[in-house]
């Protein structure tokens, strides 16, 4: 039995191409925004207790980390979102698996019109799979 016609997977196809085609767009301008900001000193660093605790544990500042992680990001380290923020109205999160040295560091910022937030950076805890896209990409 046959669950999708030729047509509906041409369909299906086409719009996960042209989602792709957006999606890369998008970060391509986060990425951008990123960069910018941290070149005039306006991202904000708000980082979760996860992320403060792995920095004392390396003697290491959350500014270093900033500098780090915006010197290493690129399109290529996007791992998911844009997705709604917790609890906040009207914030994009996008994450980021940096691949330093011998360590897999997860980085996650978000965005809204207040300006570019840093929220998380540690070593990266989970498997990276395709999981997630059925459900995070639907926000």
């Amino acid at each position: 039995m046959l669950l999708y016609s030729n047509k509906a997977v041409k369909v299906i196809n086409d719009d996960r191409e042209l989602h792709d085609q957006l999606s890369i767009a998008l970060v391509a301008q986060f990425v951008s925004k990123i960069k910018e900001q941290y070149e005039l000193n306006k991202i904000q660093i708000k980082l979760f207790a996860k992320s403060s605790r792995y920095l004392r544990a390396k003697g290491w500042t959350a500014q270093h980390a900033l500098d780090i992680s915006v010197e290493h990001i690129d399109q290529v380290e996007y791992f998911r979102g844009p997705s709604k923020h917790h609890w906040r109205e009207g914030v994009q999160v996008f994450e980021f698996i940096e691949y330093l040295t011998d360590l897999d560091m997860y980085v996650k910022f978000s965005v809204s019109d207040q300006g570019v937030e840093m929220m998380a950076f540690h070593e990266r805890e989970k498997l990276i799979d395709s999981s997630w896209l059925h459900n995070e990409r639907r926000n």
